[in-house]
């Protein structure tokens, strides 16, 4: 008896875990949505002087309304959310696996952000409050699944990463060109 109720405790606690990822995920993109613009408008010149490779894009995201970032936000939080009831509605955690793979390489990314640039940046703060989420949920992912099933997942992250950040970057561009022209 004491096997099953150690089991079904495990269980709850790791669906309490998966549950959590849309709040953490959330939180962190707050704190992009609020401060992106006015950091980049104010810190867009000096990063192009720097980064000359990187001006189109840094002229492109200064002109990115707050609205159009939110849409985009939006966007990625419902697949963040469908991801999350898969797998615990479902027991189907792979969907899951790789997007909160995807979300760690993101905050990793503006750890690195922060160094290079060596300045506060929108995200950091939320960054370092969200990491020990990702990285206690992906000691549980290594205790429960093969690193096998891990690296297929850690691919299908990057690359859904990489497809889903361009698919919600037209839209919320698509929104400010509706709506702000």
């Amino acid at each position: 008896m004491m096997d099953l109720l150690s089991l079904t405790a495990e269980y709850y606690f790791f669906t309490i875990l998966i549950l959590l990822f849309p709040l953490v995920f959330i939180f962190h993109e707050f704190e992009e949505i609020i401060g992106i613009r006015p950091w980049l408008l104010k810190n867009g010149e000096m990063l192009a002087e720097k980064y000359p490779f990187l001006q189109k894009t840094i002229h492109k995201m200064q002109n990115f309304s707050t609205s159009g970032f939110a849409l985009a936000v939006l966007e990625e939080f419902m697949l963040v959310s469908a991801a999350t009831l898969i797998a615990v509605f479902f027991n189907w955690y792979y969907a899951w696996i790789a997007v909160v793979i995807a979300f760690s390489i993101h905050l990793i990314g503006h750890l690195f952000q922060c160094l290079i640039v060596r300045k506060y940046i929108p995200a950091i703060i939320s960054s370092i409050l969200c990491i020990p989420y990702c990285v206690y949920a992906l000691i549980w992912v290594k205790s429960y699944f093969s690193w096998a099933e891990i690296t297929l997942c850690l691919v299908c992250g990057i690359v859904l990463m990489i497809i889903n950040l361009k698919i919600a970057h037209l839209l919320g561009f698509w929104y400010d060109k509706k709506n702000l022209n």
